[in-house]
């Protein structure tokens, strides 16, 4: 082997001739043989024989000599080739890394992009489904707000026809319940005497009442039932609760006239009271008793709705 390194470090063929004998020439050939895999040293051995030289004036060494001299051109030529495609394989792949590296640049800027016009996009809807509800809370609360002024104006067209109607109401049932007490005087002695006691009611009214007239006028049974011992005995004769009490201070609108006026009037199936004047209060107590022996009911109306359609009307 170290003939061999002695020829690759350019060593002259005299001292190769020094060293090789003719029996070396083939493992020479093996061992070049070993260093490269085709083609071997044997074919350029062959090569050189093959030349037109006159190739018996050549030793095994010198044949040897300039075949690994060939060998060796080629090996260097084969190594710059390999150097120069190693080189351009990387410029290569470099240039295909850098690529990559562009390409994907470019892709995530596209994503970026895509990205962002999605976000604009999506902030668009958001902003769009926003004022979409927005506007049907709007429209919701306009209807709602439609609603409730119907249902006021409804409610305060109500109590305005019930305060319309609630002197005639009140008068009906009144009526009724004074009819009954002046039709039980003429065949009661309590009630005759009791009469007596009533000062403010005159001595034609008297007359009338004892007589059991329907001519009577309101304001004279009226004026008697203010004396607590003839209320308390006219209650007794028709079957009504002691307690129930007589209103001081009812309307004019609901006294006026003869006892049978109402009869004259639209038949009503309610007795309409004003909220304010308070479930305790003696006229409420008084037409809630009245309007149940009649087979009425009373209902409220609220004199400040009634106000308001009234001004609105």
């Amino acid at each position: 082997m170290h003939v061999v390194r002695a020829l690759l470090r350019g060593r002259s063929v005299n001292v190769a001739n020094s060293v090789f004998s003719k029996g070396h020439l083939g493992v020479l050939g093996r061992s070049f043989s070993s260093l490269r895999m085709t083609p071997s040293l044997d074919t350029y051995i062959d090569k050189v024989r093959s030349l037109n030289i006159n190739s018996s004036n050549l030793s095994d060494i010198d044949t040897a000599a300039i075949a690994f001299e060939f060998f060796r051109q080629d090996t260097d030529k084969e190594q710059v080739i390999l150097a120069m495609a190693t080189k351009k394989d990387k410029e290569l792949l470099a240039m295909e890394k850098e690529k990559e590296k562009e390409l994907l640049a470019m892709a995530k800027e596209k994503e970026k992009e895509l990205l962002a016009m999605a976000t604009k996009k999506e902030k668009e809807l958001l902003v769009m489904e926003k004022e979409k509800e927005l506007l049907a809370l709007s429209m919701e609360k306009d209807k709602e707000l439609a609603t409730q002024k119907h249902e006021n104006e409804k409610r305060c067209l109500v109590a305005l026809r019930r305060r319309d109607l609630s002197a005639m109401s009140k008068r009906v049932v009144l009526e009724a319940l004074l009819r009954d007490v002046v039709a039980a005087i003429p065949h009661n002695e309590d009630l005759k005497k009791k009469l007596q006691d009533c000062t403010l009611v005159s001595a034609a009214g008297i007359k009338l009442l004892l007589a059991g007239a329907s001519s009577v006028k309101m304001t004279t049974v009226n004026q008697a039932l203010l004396y607590d011992t003839f209320r308390v005995a006219a209650w007794k004769a028709i079957g009504i609760s002691l307690d129930v009490p007589f209103p001081r201070s009812l309307n004019s609108e609901v006294v006026y006239g003869d006892l049978s006026y109402a009869i004259h009037s639209p038949s009503l199936n309610e007795v309409y009271l004003s909220s304010a004047l308070g479930e305790k209060s003696d006229e409420y107590l008084f037409f809630q008793e009245a309007a149940e022996r009649v087979n009425r009911k009373v209902e409220l109306f609220n004199p400040e709705d009634a106000a308001l359609s009234d001004r609105g009307a």
